[in-house]
C-alpha cells in the first residue's frame, strides 16, 4: 500500500492506493477484522513502576498477576476504577484469557454509578471486539450497537465517532447472513443496507456532499454493494458436464439448479441489482472527484478501477475496457514511480486477459517497455518472467469416502501466449478416471499472465499442478 499527498484544485487530498493486483479488489467487508485490542489500554493513569500493563511486555502474566494484585489492594479508593479495569481486560486477552477478558468486561460495563459516555462507549467496542473475535456475531452486534447508542446520545446523531461501531455492525452481520439459508440472506441485505445509508446520512450532513469525507463513503458502500452481491451463492451441488464447460456463472448456476429457475432467477436479480447500484454510487463519487481535483487526478485511479469492475460483471464489458483504458493513461502521465504505474497497467491487463480480450497483450507490453531500464529487470522478472495464474484458483477435489491410500493426483500443462494450458498430461494418479478428467477440465479453464520475452509473449512449458483434497472425517 502506497499513500501519498497530492495537491488538488480544492487543497491538499489524501491518496491511499491499492496497486498491482489489488487495485481492483473490494475493501473486504465479509472478512473478519484485524483486531488491534491494544488500541483499548489507557497508560495515561497512575500505575504502579513495577507494573509493565504493555501487552507485549516481556513477562506479560507476572505484570498480570501483580496489576490485579494491586487494584483489589486500592479497595474503592482508587481513582478511574473503570480504566484500570479496562486495562486488565486489555491484558488477558493479550494472555490469550478470552472468556476471562468477556466477563472482566461484561461486570465492568454493568458496574453502577456515574461513567464518562465516551469511554463507556469504547469498553462496548472493546466487549464488541472480543464477541467479534469469538465468533458469537449476535452479541457482538448488541454491544456494537450500545456503543453507537452512547455516542449518539452524548455526541448527537450527526457525530461521526459512532461510524466506526455501524462498521463493526455491519461486518458481524455480513458473518450471520453468511450462514443463514437464502431467504433470511435477502432480509439481512435489507438491514445492512439501511445501516449503510446512515453511515451517508451522517457524512453528508457532517461534511456536506462532494467533501472528501463524503467521497470515501460513497466508494465504500459501492464496495459493500458489490461485495454482498457476491456473497449471495447458491448451496453447492455437484456441477454437471455442460455447466463445467461454461465459462459464464450466471449461466452455471442456471444449468445446475434447472429444476428451480425462480430461485435462480431472484438470486441472479438481486446481484445484479446491487451491481447497478454500485455503479451509480462509483458515477456519483468520481463525478465528485473530478469536480475536485480533475479529470486526470490519480486519486481516480481505484474508483475508477472498480467501477471498470462493476461493469464487467454485468456484462458491460466495452465500458469496462474504457475505464480501464482510463485508468492506464493516468497511471503512466501522472508523478507514480515506474514499479506502481507498472503494477496499474498489469492489472488493468490482468482483467482484460481474464475475459480473453486482446488488448490485454497491448498492456503487457506497455509494461514490459516501461521497465527496459537495466534498473529495473528484477521487477520486470518477477512480473513478466515466467507465466502467473490470474483467474480464481483450483478449489480442493472432496472425496465422499476414505481412500486406501492417500490421494495423489499430478498433472503438468504448457502455457501458450494465450495463457490458457494446453497439452495437459497426468504426471501421477491414484484416483479414478472420473476425477482426472473432471480436474484436467477444470486445469483448462485457468488463465495465466503470459510469459514475456523481447519479441513478445512466450510459451512456457512443464509447469505441474498438485491436486489438493478434502478427506472425509473419520466416524
Amino acid at each position: 500500500m502506497v499513500a501519498k499527498i497530492w495537491a488538488g484544485t480544492a487543497g491538499v487530498f489524501v491518496l491511499t492506493m491499492l496497486l498491482s493486483e489489488s487495485i481492483a479488489q473490494p475493501r473486504n467487508w465479509t472478512l473478519k477484522p484485524d483486531f488491534n485490542f491494544a488500541e483499548y489500554l489507557d497508560t495515561s493513569i497512575p500505575i504502579p513502576s513495577d507494573i509493565d500493563v504493555r501487552p507485549k511486555s516481556a513477562d506479560l502474566t507476572s505484570n498480570l498477576a501483580r496489576y490485579a494484585k494491586w487494584i483489589k489492594s486500592q479497595g474503592p479508593r482508587i481513582p478511574r476504577p473503570r480504566t484500570h479495569l479496562t486495562n486488565l481486560a486489555v491484558m488477558l486477552v493479550e494472555a490469550d484469557r478470552d472468556d476471562e477478558s468477556i466477563a472482566q468486561l461484561e461486570i465492568l460495563v454493568r458496574l453502577p454509578g456515574r461513567f464518562d459516555p465516551v469511554l463507556q462507549s469504547r469498553r462496548f467496542m472493546f466487549l464488541g471486539d472480543l464477541r467479534f473475535h469469538a465468533g458469537e456475531y449476535d452479541t457482538a452486534v448488541d454491544a456494537y450497537r450500545t456503543a453507537q447508542q452512547l455516542t449518539h446520545l452524548h455526541a448527537g446523531v450527526l457525530d461521526d465517532n459512532q461510524i466506526v461501531a455501524v462498521n463493526r455492525i455491519i461486518r458481524a452481520k455480513l458473518q450471520i447472513m453468511n450462514g443463514d439459508p437464502l431467504k433470511q440472506q435477502f432480509d439481512w441485505l435489507e438491514t445492512i443496507d439501511t445501516d449503510q445509508q446512515f453511515t451517508l446520512f451522517v457524512h453528508e450532513r457532517e461534511h456536506g456532499l462532494g467533501s472528501a469525507p463524503y467521497i470515501e463513503r460513497l466508494l465504500t458502500v459501492a464496495d459493500y454493494l458489490q461485495e454482498s452481491a457476491l456473497a449471495l451463492r447458491l448451496p453447492l451441488v455437484r456441477q454437471s458436464t455442460s455447466a463445467a464447460r461454461s465459462s459464464d456463472e450466471d449461466s452455471i448456476m442456471r444449468t445446475i439448479y434447472s429444476e428451480n429457475r425462480t430461485l435462480v432467477d431472484n438470486v441472479l436479480q438481486v446481484r445484479q441489482n446491487r451491481f447497478r447500484e454500485a455503479t451509480q454510487y462509483y458515477t456519483t463519487a468520481i463525478d465528485a472527484l473530478e469536480d475536485r481535483l480533475g479529470s486526470d487526478h490519480p486519486s481516480l485511479i481505484m474508483p475508477l478501477t472498480r467501477l471498470a469492475e462493476a461493469h464487467s460483471r454485468r456484462n458491460q464489458h466495452r465500458q469496462s475496457r474504457i475505464l480501464r483504458q482510463r485508468v492506464v493513461d493516468i497511471a503512466v502521465q501522472s508523478p507514480l514511480d515506474v514499479a506502481d504505474q507498472v503494477g496499474i497497467v498489469i492489472g488493468a491487463a490482468d482483467a482484460l486477459h481474464r475475459r480473453g480480450d486482446d488488448t490485454a497483450m497491448k498492456y503487457y507490453k506497455m509494461a514490459w517497455d516501461m521497465l527496459s531500464n537495466p534498473d529495473d529487470a528484477p521487477l520486470r522478472e518477477q512480473v513478466l518472467g515466467e507465466p502467473q495464474l490470474i483467474s480464481r484458483p483450483l478449489e480442493e477435489i472432496r472425496l465422499r469416502t476414505l481412500p486406501q491410500k492417500p490421494p495423489v493426483l499430478i498433472v503438468s500443462f504448457n502455457i501458450p501466449p494465450n495463457g490458457q494450458p494446453t497439452g495437459v498430461m497426468i504426471v501421477e494418479s491414484t484416483v479414478n478416471v472420473v476425477r482426472q478428467r473432471s480436474w484436467i477440465s477444470k486445469v483448462e479453464r485457468l488463465v495465466y499472465r503470459p510469459r514475456w520475452g523481447e519479441d513478445g509473449p512466450l510459451t512456457y512449458t512443464g509447469i505441474e499442478q498438485q491436486a489438493r483434497f478434502i478427506l472425509p472425517s473419520k466416524r
